[in-house]
Order: C-alpha cells, then sequence, then structure tokens
C-alpha cells in the first residue's frame, strides 16, 4: 500500500509539472512565481569560486554594486537595451514586453515614459538592442522576436527619428545581437533561424544598406546561441575577445580571429524561462530549443577593462523534465577575465531573489558618467484572476 502510495505522489507531480509546461501565445515554457521572503541582499561573496579560476588579488575590480533603485511595473517585461535614442546626450532605457516597446528615462529613482511601440499582431518580441549601425545619425531598434506560438523567427528593425518610429524591416529571419567595439563603434550580429535549435544557425557580422539587412562576414563559431555573445574589452592594448555561453552553461571567451576558446568558467551561468519549439514539437514530444539569458559586459570600476556580468537560474525541479524549466531563486555575478592568466573568475556576486532573472542591461542610466547593471526580473508571468502580471526593474551601480 505505501508503494501504490509514493507512485501516485511521483504521477501527482509530473502531472502538475505538465501544467506548468504547456504552451500559450506569451511563453513558450511556463515558469514559477518568484518566492517572496527569498534574501534580496546585495552582498560581495568569492567565497564559492572555484580555485581554478581565482583571480589574483590586485586584478579584482574593488567596485562593489549597490542598489539604487527598484522599480514596479504592472507588467511582463522580458528585456531592456540602454541607449541615447534621441541624441539629446541623456540615456534612456528600452523596455521590451511579448507585444511593445517602451521608451523611458530614469528620473527620480523612477522610470518616465516618453513613447511606445506596439508589435504587430502575431508577433511576440523577445529582445532589443539599440545601434545607429547604418550610420545615418538616427538610432535602430533591432528587436529579436518570434511568431506568436513561439514557432518561427519574426524580428524587426525600427528607426527611432524625431520622436517617431519607422518599421525598416519586419519578418526577418534572425536573432539580433548588437556588440560594443574597441573604437566605440557598434557591431550588429545576426544568426539565421535553424529547425536543430537555436544555438545551430549560422552566425554573421551584419549591416544595414538602406532598409535591407546584409550579411557582410561569417563568424566561424559553431554550436553557440547569438543571444548570449558580448565583447570583452580591454582598452589599454585595444584588444577584446567575445564572451558567449555554451550550451552546457559554461562562460567561454573565445578568440575573435581564430574562433578558438581561451578560457571558460568553473560555474554553470543562465537558465532560459523560455523556449522556441521545434518542427519536431507535439504533445507526445514537446520538443524545445532554449533561448539563453544575454550576458552583458562594461567596465564597472573604470579601470579600461570590462566586466562580464552573467544572471544564473536556479532549476526548481533539478531538472526531473526535460522541456520544463522552473525557477523559484535566482542571482548574478560579475566575472573577469584576465587574459595574462588565461582565467575566468567571479568578483562579485548578488544576493538571491526570489523568482528568474529574464534579461540584463548595462550601461548609464542615471547620466552620472558612471555604468548602471538593470536587472529585469518577471514577478507574475502573464496576468488572469488571480494574479496581475508585474516585473521588478532594479538598478545598480
Amino acid at each position: 500500500m505505501l508503494r501504490v502510495k509514493q507512485v501516485s505522489k511521483k504521477i501527482a507531480l509530473c502531472l502538475v509539472l505538465l501544467a506548468f509546461a504547456s504552451v500559450n501565445g506569451q511563453d513558450a515554457v511556463r515558469t514559477a512565481d518568484s518566492v517572496s521572503d527569498a534574501a534580496t541582499a546585495d552582498s560581495l561573496d568569492t567565497s564559492t569560486v572555484s580555485q581554478k579560476t581565482d583571480l589574483p588579488t590586485e586584478t579584482q575590480p574593488i567596485h562593489q554594486l549597490k542598489t539604487i533603485a527598484k522599480i514596479q511595473r504592472k507588467k511582463t517585461i522580458v528585456g531592456a537595451s540602454v541607449g541615447d535614442l534621441d541624441n539629446d546626450n541623456k540615456n534612456e532605457i528600452m523596455l521590451l514586453t511579448r507585444q511593445s516597446v517602451e521608451v523611458a528615462r530614469f528620473e527620480n529613482k523612477t522610470l518616465k515614459t516618453i513613447t511606445e511601440f506596439k508589435a504587430p499582431s502575431g508577433v511576440a518580441f523577445v529582445s532589443i538592442d539599440v545601434a545607429d549601425i547604418n550610420g545615418n545619425g538616427a538610432y535602430e531598434l533591432f528587436i529579436s522576436a518570434v511568431n506568436a506560438t513561439f514557432e518561427i523567427y519574426q524580428s524587426m528593425v525600427l528607426e527611432y527619428n524625431n520622436g517617431k518610429f519607422t518599421v525598416l524591416k519586419k519578418r526577418c529571419g534572425y536573432q539580433f545581437r548588437v556588440v560594443n567595439e574597441v573604437d566605440g563603434s557598434r557591431t550588429l550580429l545576426g544568426q539565421k533561424y535553424s529547425s536543430s535549435g537555436v544555438q545551430k544557425g549560422d552566425i554573421f557580422v551584419m549591416g544595414l544598406d538602406g532598409n535591407e539587412l546584409v550579411e557582410k562576414s561569417k563568424i566561424e563559431i559553431d554550436d553557440k546561441a547569438v543571444h548570449t555573445f558580448t565583447n570583452l574589452i580591454n582598452r589599454s592594448d585595444s584588444s577584446s575577445v567575445y564572451a558567449v555561453s555554451a550550451n552546457d552553461g559554461l562562460v567561454e571567451i573565445i578568440d575573435k580571429q581564430s574562433g578558438s576558446k581561451v578560457a571558460e568558467s568553473a560555474e554553470k551561468f543562465g537558465g532560459s524561462p523560455f523556449a522556441i519549439k521545434l518542427p519536431s514539437h507535439s504533445l507526445s514530444n514537446p520538443a524545445m530549443s532554449p533561448l539563453p539569458i544575454r550576458n552583458v559586459s562594461c567596465d564597472l570600476n573604470n579601470d579600461g577593462v570590462d566586466e562580464l556580468v552573467c544572471a544564473k537560474n536556479h532549476d526548481s525541479f533539478f531538472n526531473i523534465m526535460a522541456s520544463t524549466k522552473l525557477y523559484k531563486q535566482t542571482h548574478f555575478e560579475v566575472l573577469s577575465f584576465d587574459k595574462n592568466e588565461g582565467l575566468v573568475g567571479s568578483v562579485w556576486k548578488s544576493g538571491v531573489y526570489g523568482g528568474f532573472i529574464i534579461d540584463i542591461a548595462a550601461g548609464d542610466i542615471d547620466n552620472d558618467g558612471k555604468n548602471n547593471v538593470v536587472l529585469i526580473k518577471p514577478e507574475h508571468v502573464g496576468s488572469n484572476m488571480f494574479k496581475k502580471a508585474k516585473t521588478e526593474i532594479v538598478v545598480f551601480q
């Protein structure tokens, strides 16, 4: 009788997990609600870093991030980007939901909305980057997107000029990522759709010729999702390397010329709260390809060398079911790459938060000349009769 009860409990658990994994028009994989009583203190903690990746003490940044604002929005925000969109020498933040782009300014520790763009019908936004790639003086918004059922790419390119949005290109079969360069310019990367998964498509350096996207050169790096790409810049010798996430969650440092790995982290990061459905997807075969959390880089302590900021969502059920990802706790870390030693090490770790991180942005959001880290942390995904959608935006300096 005891054995029967144990089996019954396991079946009940699986049914609960399947209920969370149901696909809807907003997220291909549902996520757990946040844990309200989880610790939220900021903290410096490098004790858990493997000895394999510890950096010499003198190379560690002394900068410690502190929370300067927590902002609540009654909607599910899935992405963010910081930049001077209107060319007034003051940065704005672009906040992305599945159905809209909001341009806002950080004032008095809150966000003031400037304007908004609504997504076309049947399109679900995924991530956003901002840069003037065609060099005409007006910024483009590169919005990675999928169709409403998360099956194919439906990305868009907008241009913002004189307070208005213009659609330059829609229904793009790429996921986009913009990375910084040593000379202050920005480079657009694009990864083609692949029916084998988000990390399998070819990656290109892209250009924008009028309204047309151009594949300028192929990046010979395989089995990586362009979503996780960022540049780590060392301004003392004008060098840079790619930092990307591998499929196993380790962060890899990759030489841009050879495409070879030169270092990797000892700890795993990421943890995707949603995924793209593959063509083989069915009720009996829920084939999904997780779209990874983006990594960001910037110089946080003004020493001329970029740090890497990575999220780490904690899987609630230890991967019992491959197609279901539930998260109840999360944190993020600042990593540093020592090119002389070939080591990647964690130099700062946040406290633990309830819920999950869906995106991180970096830039001078408060316009004081110093870079900020902006955490996007949904607390309730979607709205229903019991709970309303809500997202916490946490600003660090």
